[in-house]
């Protein structure tokens, strides 16, 4: 439970930190946009200052193209007077002046107005130039603009959808925050029939326990029961032999015997050899077997006897049946 709490509180900490990281983005974006407003409008006014200028030009190359029309008229009306008398042209000195002199004028005005033409040609290439050039820019941040504004809309969907999925794992939080006690109260109840299932297990293992022992116990004394009918000098198991006096000694009487406890008396050594090959041939489980001519019993020390408190012989103890 606390590490879903964790996961969720670090999932909705890093949520907010991009949804602060968006906006901050946005911001810019934003911020970025309004300064090339200034830079956009700015160009529109270049542009239409140029266009107003090429308007202005052309029409003063358009007016020194029509003076130059009518200075082309008149020299040619004079030309055309010139031949129309068949003759050369008698002109006195007056008008033979003023002949030179609109020619002359004509002739610089023309030049000039050639000069001018071309300064104007070159002026207006090089404001079509600009102008092409001022177009291309304005493209540009129009794109980038455009451009702008569609990751600023992708960035308030992503904001949007951030924003939706944390709202969700709030309101999980919120659930997971409510359920401790539930929680709590089917752990007990899972606890307490756990318990119970354990009980109950130990219970069943300790019959089944009980119950291979029973059965070994069974299976025990049929072997013995066996050994006992087909060979002579089988006598019986120590603890059937020699047992406590009294019900108290029964576990000192059990340290005492040690691993002899289940040991089963013989008369000799062949006796237990023979039992020791049948049950080999029988494929049945081996046992100890204790053959009486074999055993060198040593000699019990009296004052042992004299320890006093609660302190006695095993030999004490002990009732040997007969045989």
């Amino acid at each position: 439970m606390k590490q879903v709490r964790r996961r969720k509180k670090k999932e909705e900490s890093k949520y907010s930190k991009e949804i602060t990281h968006l906006e901050k983005k946005i911001a810019e974006r934003s911020n970025k946009l309004d300064k090339n407003q200034p830079e956009l409008l700015k160009l529109k006014e270049e542009m239409s200052h140029i266009n107003s200028k090429t308007g202005k030009l052309q029409e003063e190359l358009d007016g020194k193209r029509k003076d130059k029309r009518k200075l082309t008229a008149k020299l040619e009306d004079l030309q055309l007077k010139g031949c129309d008398g068949g003759e050369k042209l008698k002109l006195d000195d007056n008008e033979l002046r003023e002949y030179f002199r609109i020619k002359e004028d004509a002739r610089m005005k023309t030049g000039k107005e050639r000069d001018e033409k071309e300064v104007l040609d070159r002026q207006q290439h090089a404001d079509i130039v600009a102008q092409k050039n001022l177009e291309e820019n304005l493209q540009q941040l129009q794109n980038r603009e455009r451009e702008l504004d569609s990751q600023q809309e992708q960035m308030r969907t992503r904001l949007k959808r951030i924003s939706d999925t944390s709202a969700k794992h709030k309101a999980e939080l919120e659930d997971l925050k409510n359920q401790p006690s539930a929680m709590q109260e089917k752990h007990r109840t899972d606890r307490s029939i756990y318990e119970n299932l354990r009980k109950l297990l130990s219970e069943t293992e300790d019959q089944l326990h009980d119950l291979k022992a029973d059965r070994y116990e069974n299976e025990r004394d049929a072997q013995l029961s066996q050994l006992k009918r087909m060979f002579q000098g089988v006598h019986g198991r120590m603890t059937d032999l020699c047992r406590p006096t009294q019900e108290k000694y029964n576990f000192a009487v059990t340290v005492a015997m040690g691993r002899f406890m289940d040991a089963v008396v013989v008369e000799d050594e062949n006796t237990g050899k023979e039992c020791i090959k049948y049950l080999k041939e029988q494929r049945l489980p081996p046992q100890t077997f204790i053959p009486l001519q074999s055993i060198h019993v040593k000699p019990i020390i009296e004052r042992l006897r004299t320890l006093g408190g609660t302190a006695k012989l095993v030999f004490d103890v002990i009732h040997m049946l007969q045989w």
